[in-house]
């Protein structure tokens, strides 16, 4: 209950790790996703708000047919659910049948992330670890895509979404960049890159006077360091693995890491940096760059979460500047989602 803050009901999943779910139009289906390669849909059915319903939580229906992770789903509509997989391909199931109906295929590489076209929900787009971003149309026979845009050349390209009026859609990619992308004109329209983000968050760090408040994640792992190096007894030597500086020296452990900025806080006597537990350095490694994104509902406003922050950077899609941040958690923001009306926010994150 978003007013009260208390968990309305709990679904014991029959996947043993959840990468993915969605809830359906009407409410009374929740699908889920993960590691099992299958889809579990479960009844979400309640009367006059009976929480206690029997039906709660009862398993619907299980779609079996990917070889790999179902990496991500959405419902197209009450009947239908689409999932794309580490196979290659998605899948479009139909609820009323209990079967896949249509298979597309096209990425070479593991489909990551999936949106539906918010207007006309024939048509949606994917991402990929093959660095292109497809299009797809389900009304026609044809398996394959109906265009696919190159995205990046170097990096997966990880997270997707329609713009709301669903002739743009916006790309996450591995290596912190974000591109605005125009269906109609096949070309960026924009690009929001890591640089800027970077450069905002150490301003944040140099003026602390502006009523922010810190949390761990804000050192940049890309930027230079000087000083102390890793110790080895106590943290990860991440040395080789690409996460350092460009020079590819040690990044310092929480322990004795210290600001080189001249005029900035000492990080480690100052109580406003609280610097992130070593797990998140692994987190950082094995998911790095963009990790979600949304819009407001107008366009105007892309809220991103990026595995070095704990914060959400807000971004003005039509001049490309950094408007602000939403801080609240201590770890990485894995996921975050504007409601329909545009009113609200919803976030989720590797803090609990």
């Amino acid at each position: 209950d978003a007013i009260t803050g208390m968990k309305l009901k709990i679904i014991q999943s029959d996947d043993p790790y959840v990468t993915s779910s969605d809830i359906s139009p009407n409410g009374k289906l929740i699908a889920v996703g993960g590691l099992a390669n299958n889809c579990y849909v479960y009844s979400n059915a309640s009367n006059n708000n009976n929480t206690n319903n029997n039906n709660t939580g009862k398993l619907v229906s299980i779609f079996k047919g990917h070889k790999e992770y179902i990496s991500d789903l959405s419902f197209v509509n009450n009947e239908s659910i689409i999932t794309c997989s580490g196979d290659k391909t998605c899948n479009l199931w139909d609820l009323n049948k209990g079967k896949q109906t249509q298979k597309f295929y096209g990425h070479v590489g593991d489909v990551l992330n999936l949106s539906i076209n918010p207007i006309d929900k024939n048509t949606f787009i994917t991402c990929s670890s093959d660095g292109y971003a497809n299009l797809w149309d389900i009304r026609l026979n044809s398996k394959n895509f109906t265009r696919n845009f190159k995205v990046s050349s170097d990096c997966d390209s990880s997270v997707i979404q329609f713009f709301p009026d669903g002739n743009s859609f916006s790309c996450g990619l591995d290596n912190g960049l974000i591109k605005l992308i125009d269906l109609r004109s096949d070309g960026e329209l924009a690009v929001y890159p890591i640089s800027r983000v970077n450069a905002y968050m150490k301003q944040k760090r140099i003026q602390p006077t502006q009523g922010y408040t810190y949390y761990s994640n804000l050192y940049n792992p890309f930027e230079e360091i000087t000083g102390n190096t890793i110790n080895a007894t106590n943290d990860i030597n991440l040395k080789g693995l690409g996460i350092g500086n460009k020079n590819n020296n040690n990044i310092p452990p929480s322990s004795s890491r210290t600001n080189s900025t001249p005029g900035s806080p000492n990080l480690q006597n100052s109580n406003s940096f609280k610097l992130s537990p070593r797990s998140s350095i692994i987190q950082t490694m094995e998911n790095t760059g963009v990790l979600s994104i949304d819009n407001s509902k107008s366009g105007r406003l892309l809220f991103a979460s990026y595995s070095e922050f704990n914060e959400i950077i807000i971004w003005d899609t039509l001049n490309g500047k950094i408007l602000g941040t939403l801080n609240g958690h201590t770890d990485n923001i894995s996921n975050v989602k504007v409601s329909n009306d545009g009113l609200s926010i919803v976030t989720a994150s590797r803090d609990n």
